[in-house]
């Protein structure tokens, strides 16, 4: 995930033209972070949460703490009215959740050999 990190960044200077390329860099670094912390906990209780519904409540939980993460992240870098800053959350999470798929589908395809 961290490979598509510059793509990030791209569609946030789209959303965002005055930021500079290298200060979207530096936000998509701090917000990937966060992410992984996120997505840390939700994999680390998947296995009981096919058995536990209170588990599986504490994922869709965490997963919409990621979405609001993000919006009050963008909100406060980019200085904008909270009604933009979630119309431009979902609108980058709706651009880059196709590209985090195929680069997961792509991923899944390749062989690696050891050398």
């Amino acid at each position: 995930m961290f490979l598509l990190l510059p793509l990030f960044a791209l569609l946030l200077k789209f959303f965002y033209r005055q930021t500079l390329y290298l200060a979207h860099l530096v936000f998509t670094a701090h917000l990937f972070s966060a992410m992984f912390i996120f997505l840390t906990a939700m994999l680390s209780i998947e296995s009981a949460a096919d058995r536990y519904l209170a588990l599986l409540l504490l994922q869709l939980v965490l997963l919409l703490g990621m979405v609001v993460y993000t919006i009050i992240a963008l909100h406060t870098t980019y200085r904008e009215g909270w009604s933009k800053s979630v119309l431009k959350s979902l609108a980058l999470l709706f651009l880059f959740i196709p590209i985090l798929t195929g680069a997961i589908e792509l991923a899944s395809h390749l062989k690696f050999q050891p050398a």
